[in-house]
């Protein structure tokens, strides 16, 4: 052949290659576009939803490259509308602003598991859990996620940790076709092989995706043979993938789960729709969703997607009956009302109890409005208020005591309580727990009344001592004054022995009297514990004296001895610390028969800066105390012989008194005795240091005679008793004293504005005009202004708690309790005298 026929068969023989190669791109085409279909068919059949969005240079979150057909579905949106969005926009705020970065999500690994709540197109709020796997696209870093709606666990609070294995895809970028038919062959075969290596990646990576999947994946035919299936799959059904393609499904089912598949299979070729089974075998719960793949109702392909449930189940089963058990408490609570409402207030739980108490029975509330209900009206606008306040700025509702509304309209007092929570929707809800205090109420009212009645019965007994120690002071009072003038007069030694009998009979029973209203005192919580300086040694050289003539009638001795170590002068009650030493030393004395009795006062250590503790010992040698009657020893009307026949005085008083006053001073007692060994009374106080108060001057041991030349005191003396107006006008007469006696407060007025007096004995319980009336208008200046600071001394024979304060209050100057004796009136005058002049 000539040169231009070679050139025109090269030529032909180039564009045959050429059509070739055409002809093989188009068949890699096909098949590129058979693998994008099967791979958008399996995408798309998938039960979980899956979202494919790139990583932006910077590390953000980038637009969204894919999603399939379950996410659109989901969230409302059409998959053109989500290509045009990032994840922000379907994810809630929280989870954005909360989320760490893509950077620190992937910083140790290229998957992760979180979960996050989506927002869909009408604004319902989706609990999702997201699978993510980060991998690289080309150059282009991208991330995966296989989002699973987890509302339903979410509801019932039952937090499954589900083994959602990562699914990977890639998505590959389609290969762009050649531009121009007319390019270099060699152009062509390059991007035919580029294509040829992006088609067998891209099954690869379908194949990683769906391998990567914790559900076992199956591909049918319509007669059940297998055409793939995924990793998961393969392993459930112990055969390699190579070993399944072609076989059929059924014989490696257990029996009735190849029953299910059959019944399910059929009816999805008979209806072209999805189905969905539960199966049990082994203790295993699997789901089955069947979902038909083909094209105009014509199924060619069946898709099974298999998941291993068991843990949810079992985890919905102990939640249900969880709240079975909850239920069946809170409802079996008589006494506890238990009512729920959503945010707009209404019913959406109401308890038995909740019936019982407010009336309506479960149908009737449910639904209903709280202010409706139970709410009385004045209380409406409040209630909503603080509703608002919950809803809109998670304010709680404080716990009260409320009086709520029956259905019939009466008032139902309740202790109310509120638990707020938001439920796996995002709703809020508030749950009321009220306890009725009905019977507490009433049990409230009774103990006021019966309080109030003891308080009446208390201020009736308070009365009627102080009525009894009047009427019983005032004849005794002019008894002891008649043995006293009577033993001023010449007596026989037999006449004198009679009168001091008779006397130390009254300061018996006036000792009882005061024993009497002491222990109505410290009953009644009235008795005050003062706080004045004083010598510790003092009170017990007044025990020395006053139980000298007592040591030399028995015989016994009277031992006292204190700790070189204590402080001079100390802050305390010294009256009460007298009366309690007197009360135990003459106790001592009335059980001893032979030895003596002893008196001891210790410094103990103290921790308490400027207080110094100390111990206080009464022992005697006397009859001892048996062991069962020490404890009873101290309760009020209490003796050591209960026998008719008594060898010893008293009524039992002195030790309950003694023991109150104790505690009352801060004090503790303790007593030790042995049968016919002798009884010890240990009792410490906690007394205030203080500072040596300066000796008084010496003065003359008579100062009734007025000091302006010896002159007689001037006495007025206001009493209406006969007996104690003789009594005292002879005492004060024989202490030579110029006595002027009148009966009522109006008399001694009257006789003030006629002359001066030195100083005024008046009684409190007057006739016309009373004592404490007659003192106020002396201090008025209704006597004459000369007499306004005119010494008034009370004389009366009321002795209860407070009668001496209420006294010096009205403007007396000192306070003298009846009976009277010579020796307290005397002190009495000359202090006030010595005061006045």
């Amino acid at each position: 052949m000539n040169e231009s026929g070679v050139t025109l068969i090269s030529q032909d023989h180039a564009m045959s290659e050429l059509e070739q190669a055409r002809s093989r791109i188009l068949e890699l085409e096909k098949e590129l576009a058979e693998s994008k279909n099967r791979f958008r068919v399996l995408f798309d059949g998938m039960e979980d939803s899956v979202v494919i969005f790139e990583i932006l240079p910077h590390g953000g979150r980038g637009p969204i490259r894919d999603v399939n057909e379950a996410m659109c579905r989901r969230l409302g949106y059409t998959r053109e509308e989500l290509l045009a969005m990032t994840v922000e926009d379907i994810d809630a705020p929280e989870s954005v602003s909360t989320r760490p970065s893509v950077d620190a999500r992937f910083a140790s690994t290229s998957s992760a598991r979180f979960e996050v709540i989506h927002v869909a197109k009408d604004g319902t709020r989706i609990p999702v859990e997201v699978s993510a796997r980060k991998f690289d696209y080309y150059g282009t870093p991208m991330v995966i996620s296989i989002v699973r709606d987890i509302s339903a666990r979410k509801q019932t609070e039952s937090l499954q940790e589900g083994h959602l294995l990562q699914l990977e895809q890639e998505v590959e970028e389609h290969t762009r076709l050649l531009s121009r038919t007319n390019e270099q062959l060699t152009r062509e075969i390059r991007e035919r092989k580029t294509a040829d290596k992006h088609a067998r990646k891209a099954e690869a990576n379908i194949r990683a995706l769906l391998d990567a999947s914790p559900q076992s994946i199956v591909l049918l035919e319509p007669d059940g043979k297998i055409i793939d299936a995924n990793k998961t799959a393969s392993e459930q059904l112990g055969l390699r993938l190579d070993e399944l393609v072609g076989e059929t499904i059924h014989p490696h089912l257990p029996a009735n789960i190849s029953a299910i598949f059959a019944k399910n299979i059929n009816l999805l070729l008979a209806t072209s729709q999805s189905t969905a089974a539960t199966t049990e075998h082994n203790g295993t719960t699997l789901t089955h969703n069947f979902f038909p793949i083909g094209e105009n109702e014509s199924v060619s392909h069946v898709a099974i997607y298999t998941e291993d449930v068991t843990r949810w189940t079992q985890a919905q089963s102990a939640l249900e009956e969880s709240e079975h058990r909850f239920r069946t408490l809170v409802d079996g609570l008589d006494m506890v009302a238990v009512q729920g409402y959503d945010q707009d207030r209404r019913v959406i739980y109401w308890n038995s109890a909740s019936e019982r108490l407010y009336g309506y029975s479960r149908d009737e509330a449910m639904g209903g409005l709280l202010e409706e209900l139970i709410i009385p009206e004045h209380m409406h606008d409040l209630v909503i208020e603080l509703t608002k306040d919950w809803v809109e700025r998670d304010v709680a509702i404080p716990a009260a005591e409320l009086e709520l509304k029956h259905k019939d309209g009466s008032g139902v007092p309740v202790y109310s309580s509120h638990v707020m929570q938001t439920n796996s929707q995002g709703h809020k809800e508030m749950y009321c727990v009220d306890i009725d205090l009905s019977e507490i109420k009433e049990a409230h009212a009774q103990l006021v009344r019966a309080k109030e009645q003891a308080e009446s019965a208390n201020k009736a007994k308070s009365l009627f001592l102080a009525n009894m120690s009047h009427e019983l002071r005032t004849p005794l009072n002019g008894i002891m004054g008649m043995l006293q003038l009577m033993q001023t007069t010449s007596l026989s030694q037999e006449q004198n022995e009679y009168s001091q009998a008779a006397i130390h009979s009254s300061q018996r029973l006036t000792r009882l009297l005061s024993d009497i209203l002491d222990l109505s005192r410290v009953e009644a919580g009235k008795l005050s514990i003062q706080s004045v300086p004083f010598d510790p040694m003092e009170p017990l050289r007044q025990v020395q004296d006053l139980f000298a003539p007592a040591v030399r009638q028995s015989g016994l001795s009277l031992i006292c001895h204190t700790d070189p170590k204590l402080p001079s002068m100390v802050l305390g009650d010294v009256t009460r610390l007298q009366q309690v030493l007197n009360n135990l030393v003459g106790n001592a004395f009335k059980f001893t028969s032979s030895g003596g009795v002893f008196l001891e006062a210790s410094l103990l250590p103290s921790s308490t800066p400027n207080v110094a503790w100390i111990l206080f010992v009464v022992s005697d040698t006397g009859i001892g105390i048996p062991e069962d009657r020490v404890g009873a020893l101290f309760e009020s009307f209490t003796q050591v012989k209960d026998a008719y026949t008594r060898s010893d005085q008293g009524a039992g008083l002195g030790l309950s008194i003694c023991k109150h006053l104790i505690l009352l001073m801060g004090g503790s007692l303790c007593i030790d005795s042995q049968i016919g060994q002798g009884t010890s009374v240990h009792f410490s106080l906690p007394l205030g240091l203080a500072h040596p108060v300066p000796e008084a001057l010496p003065h003359e041991d008579t100062v009734l005679a007025h000091d302006l030349g010896k002159e007689a005191c001037r006495v007025l003396l206001v009493e209406d008793d006969r007996v104690s107006t003789i009594a005292a006008t002879r005492l004060l007469e024989k202490a030579n004293c110029r006595v002027t006696a009148v009966s009522d407060g109006k008399q001694a007025l009257d006789v003030l504005r006629t002359k001066p007096y030195d100083v005024v004995l008046m009684d409190v319980q007057l006739p016309v005009m009373n004592g404490v009336e007659t003192t106020l208008a002396i201090r008025k200046g209704k006597a004459g202004k000369e007499n306004i600071a005119v010494p008034i001394i009370a004389l009366t024979a009321y002795a209860m708690s407070g009668d001496k304060e209420a006294l010096l209050l009205a403007g007396m100057d000192d306070y003298l309790p009846k009976p009277i004796e010579l020796a307290a009136l005397q002190q009495k005058l000359q202090s006030v005298v010595r005061r006045e002049s």
